[in-house]
């Protein structure tokens, strides 16, 4: 599985600015929100799914938009027609991303070269120039521009699209 290092050398070698900032182990969304006061950008909190035909979905939302909001599982089955769509046990989590729990983030996609993941980010992204989200590890944070990230996911051949939660309409397909 490749690594926080792996990952921040390969952004690199693809050409894309970053920021990385160091902290403390993050494990839940107010630590989360508290950080975000000082780091710029769109904030991800990141779901791994799996649903019944062992289909793998990682689900990003904006946290400093939708902080208090849950993903409806229920409506978010529906749109992707999937049953028995749920949280993914951590030996998944590792399996497809290379991370523990607490560090999901759409970056893991690095290690899924078997391109089974399908991506779900929320369309508020879109509104913002810059995203930010964990390098693997809960105790770093890079900042990257949304287009860069972008680029990144399509480096890696992965596919998804855009959904507005609040609405759960899919805006935009990748």
């Amino acid at each position: 599985m490749k690594t926080k290092q792996d990952l921040l050398d390969s952004l690199q070698d693809m050409h894309i600015a970053i920021t990385l900032h160091e902290h403390a182990p993050l494990f839940t969304t107010e630590d989360a929100l508290k950080l975000a006061v000082n780091i710029p950008g769109a904030h991800c909190k990141n779901l791994f799914l799996i649903d019944d035909k062992n289909r793998a979905w990682l689900v990003s939302t904006n946290v400093t938009a939708h902080a208090e909001k849950r993903v409806n599982l229920k409506q978010l089955a529906s749109i992707i027609q999937a049953k028995k769509l749920r949280f993914a046990k951590p030996e998944k989590l590792y399996h497809y991303l290379g991370v523990t729990p607490g560090s999901v983030t759409p970056l893991g996609i690095i290690n899924d070269t078997a391109h089974a993941v399908t991506m779900i980010l929320d369309a508020h992204f879109l509104q913002h120039a810059q995203i930010s989200m964990h390098p693997l590890e809960n105790s770093a944070t890079v900042t990257l521009l949304m287009p860069d990230f972008m680029r990144y996911i399509a480096a890696y051949e992965h596919h998804g699209f855009f959904i507005d939660f609040e609405t759960m309409n899919v805006q935009e397909k990748f």
